[in-house]
């Protein structure tokens, strides 16, 4: 069991993202309070591509929203961060395409895997395992 977080874009406005972390930490303590829950939090970044989304010009402070899911991975035990560094976008630059999203749950998995008490895997997949491999061809 873990908590898989990936939330931040309506965030980004400059009057928001300043108080992100203090609310966010409030979200994950009262979720695991109210569901009596000890487990592995895993919070991904936003996309990188979200400064080219002319949907919006707040996203283009996602960078602070990332900056403050990373702090409270360092800061918290049992919370990881899924980087979402050199993942793509759909042509609508707000939305992962597949083979990045797909790339991004092996990253997820990864920080979950670091996390748990009783691993799945001694030794992690490498990055070119057959499955990676597999979605490079799509």
């Amino acid at each position: 069991m873990g908590i898989l977080w990936h939330q931040g874009e309506g965030d980004c406005a400059a009057e928001l993202y300043p108080c992100y972390k203090e609310s966010f930490e409030k979200i994950i303590s009262a979720l695991k309070k109210d569901l009596n829950l000890d487990v592995p939090v895993i919070v991904g970044g936003l996309g990188d591509f979200l400064f080219d989304c002319t949907l919006a010009e707040k996203l283009k402070n996602y960078n602070h929203i990332n900056k403050a899911l990373e702090e409270f991975a360092e800061e918290n035990e049992k919370v990881g961060f899924a980087s979402a560094k050199g993942l793509t976008a759909n042509p609508d630059n707000l939305h992962f395409n597949a083979k990045s999203l797909f790339e991004f749950g092996l990253r997820y998995f990864e920080e979950f895997e670091k996390l748990r008490e009783d691993k799945i895997y001694e030794e992690l997949p490498s990055a070119d395992d057959a499955t990676r491999t597999q979605m490079e061809l799509l």
